[in-house]
């Protein structure tokens, strides 16, 4: 893909002076770069990344730019349940962490507006998709559903690691395509943004 300023981003964890999923970031990054066709980075991205481990808590974004990387810091979101309205303007498919994010950025600019922290994307046909910045998991019963990754969703870096610890409990997982009402506030929202796993409220028609 030849099309300059067109990129890919990380957001990536600091969590008490380490980066516990940096080379799964790397990872995501090594294979959109590939299947997209887009220059690599001219610098060790790793090498780049790992010094700002000593930011104690906090989240990188890292960006890679027509074969160059760079590396921006910024404080951790509040980790208290966000109030979350349902965006007007529908998901479009991201299976790639590009720099191309409109529909991300507008329904980000209508929860401002409604006074709400975040929003809510679903699809054309009415799917949860995911939030602007973070995976959607809910609760029925006890197993834990996140929707599938046929939807054209981002493949999360933290997708699995909640599967993992309801496995050990003894529970269920799930990635299946679920309506607005069927990931209602009686069956709470979870979302996992920036390696946290936090009560999501859902609130918004």
């Amino acid at each position: 893909m030849d099309q300059p300023g067109y990129g890919l981003i990380e957001t990536i964890r600091v969590r008490d002076g380490r980066i516990p999923f940096l080379e799964r970031h790397l990872a995501r990054l090594a294979g959109s770069l590939a299947e997209l066709r887009l220059p690599t980075p001219s610098q060790d991205v790793a090498r780049l990344v790992r010094p700002f481990a000593g930011t104690g808590d906090a989240v990188l974004r890292v960006e890679v730019r027509d074969g160059r990387a760079s590396v921006t810091v910024r404080d951790l979101p509040p980790l208290d349940p966000p109030a979350v309205i349902t965006a007007s303007e529908p998901h479009r498919p991201y299976p790639h962490k590009t720099t191309e994010r409109d529909c991300f950025a507008d329904a980000g600019k209508e929860a401002e507006v409604a006074e709400a922290d975040d929003a809510l994307l679903l699809t054309h046909d009415g799917w949860v998709a995911e939030g602007t910045v973070w995976t959607v998991f809910w609760w029925e019963g006890d197993a834990l559903h996140t929707p599938a990754l046929d939807l054209g969703i981002l493949p999360g870096i933290g997708r699995g690691q909640p599967f993992l610890a309801v496995r050990m409990m003894g529970g269920a997982w799930l990635h299946h395509r679920a309506s607005h009402k069927e990931a209602s506030p009686q069956h709470p929202l979870q979302r996992r943004e920036a390696s946290s796993l936090d009560q999501l409220p859902c609130h918004g028609p």
